[in-house]
């Protein structure tokens, strides 16, 4: 990566910098295309800070693909969570299970407070 030091302090870096990431998405409207263009034409220093930002954008969509979900997965969801299932499904009827252990455990403990409070 190129070493960077410009940090963007004329209206017009500043300006350019606030188009980057929509730039970067393929979002910018014609006119500030237009500004965003030629503005790094003109500058070498947001130049260098687009292309470090474009191969960062390609290096993080390489490491992350979007998954894919198995085969059949929606149709197993559907079969268990669909029309025609009973309403309340899950759990309905059956006992939750409970951690040993947790069962005498209210389920508020009051704030214990120091006699001198």
């Amino acid at each position: 990566m190129a070493e960077r030091t410009h940090i963007p302090g004329s209206a017009a870096c500043g300006e350019w910098e606030t188009l980057l990431a929509d730039a970067l998405d393929g979002l910018l409207k014609p006119d500030d295309e237009a500004t965003f263009t030629a503005h790094m034409a003109a500058c070498a220093a947001c130049a260098a800070l687009y292309e470090e930002a474009r191969m960062g954008r390609e290096w993080l969509e390489f490491l992350s693909p979007e998954p894919e979900a198995p085969a059949g997965l929606l149709e197993k969801i559907l079969a268990h969570t669909g029309p025609g299932r009973a309403a309340g499904g899950g759990w309905a009827g059956r006992a939750v299970p409970v951690p040993a252990g947790t069962a005498a455990v209210p389920a508020f403990v009051p704030p214990v407070r120091h006699p001198s409070d």
